[in-house]
């Protein structure tokens, strides 16, 4: 049995999961030469297994089939970008296949590989992207068992093998981060969409707009919001207002700062949008029960026009609505933790 494994195994490893230089994976080469010497041999699937286009800029390999059928394996390549992107291809990439898959993670920058192990109803599903010397490279394989036992049971050894050795490759140096309810909220909120999570902010798309997310502002000297809403009485959202006003002397405002209706939600959420004539600015607030502390976080797009120009006010009116609406969507969804 075991060198009946390490026949399946062992030449998928040739390429991705091979050793290579700090800061790279050995990229995967086309499956033929990966998979080669292997006792069953790889054969391109049936039209009917071939599934939807990979993002932009990635190049898809014909869909690979073992275990007559029940192993299916795909492998796409993309070669390095040129220029700076909102989201990078490597992290849209990871989005379109956990939407596939049915995962929900944001791509961090800087990873040089990434791994994703998946169960469902009568499948498995196993997935590895790793950056190269010349791009990214990535490759799933999804495993639907056999109904004979004994074949089964082979079937699940080999799987398990090779599910172990695609885990150990993943990339270690990037620091584990426990998932706070802001970022479960902005996975929530980016419902599939690209993110991507780097030194300076979270990063995604809306509207043709690249959108920044600071999930931690620091706190104002003096600002004390009530929690319920019943108690954020229009005098107290005035001063605040005038508050945010001095602080922000140039500032247009786009959304005064106000309460975002939350239905259900016992506990205010508040938000105000501005331009600084260089960026859109949006702030959501949601104060703390019995001392806990405020939440804040805020999201930053670049002004394309920066003129007094119509053309300029219209597009940082488009832009506040986009952030508006980006920050709103955050607030119903921190709501489920929020007082209700």
């Amino acid at each position: 049995m075991m060198a009946a494994r390490a026949a399946i195994v062992l030449p998928v490893l040739l390429g991705m999961l091979a050793q290579a230089k700090p800061g790279y994976a050995a990229g995967p080469v086309a499956l033929e030469a990966e998979l080669a010497g292997m006792h069953q041999r790889f054969d391109t699937c049936p039209v009917a297994a071939q599934d939807g286009a990979a993002p932009s800029g990635w190049r898809a390999l014909p869909a690979q089939c073992a275990w007559s059928g029940r192993l299916q394996a795909r492998h796409w390549e993309m070669p390095l970008a040129t220029g700076a992107a909102c989201v990078s291809p490597e992290a849209r990439w990871w989005a379109w296949e956990q939407q596939r898959l049915g995962g929900a993670s944001a791509w961090r920058a800087g990873s040089a590989v990434r791994t994703l192990a998946l169960s469902g109803t009568g499948q498995r599903s196993l997935a590895i992207i790793a950056r190269t010397p010349d791009g990214w490279e990535a490759i799933e394989w999804r495993w639907t068992p056999a109904a004979s036992e004994d074949t089964r049971k082979w079937e699940q050894a080999e799987w398990h093998a090779l599910t172990a050795l695609v885990a150990a490759r993943e990339d270690t140096r990037m620091p584990v981060r426990t998932r706070d309810p802001v970022e479960a909220a902005w996975l929530r909120q980016l419902n599939g969409r690209p993110g991507e999570i780097g030194p300076a902010g979270w990063q995604w798309e809306a509207n043709g707009l690249c959108l920044r997310m600071l999930p931690s502002v620091p706190p104002e000297a003096g600002l004390r919001l009530p929690y319920h809403r019943e108690d954020a009485r229009l005098e107290q959202r005035s001063a605040m207002q005038i508050q945010l006003a001095r602080r922000f002397p140039d500032a247009v405002w786009l959304r005064p700062f106000g309460l975002v209706d939350v239905p259900g939600a016992d506990g205010a959420s508040y938000r105000a949008v501005w331009t600084d004539k260089t960026n859109v600015i949006g702030q959501l607030w949601q104060p703390g029960q019995d001392g806990q502390a405020m939440l804040r976080l805020r999201i930053v797009t670049p002004l394309r026009t920066r003129d007094d120009s119509a053309a300029g006010h219209a597009a940082a009116e488009a832009a506040g609505a986009v952030v508006a609406r980006e920050l709103d969507g955050m607030a119903h969804t921190l709501g489920a933790g929020h007082g209700n």
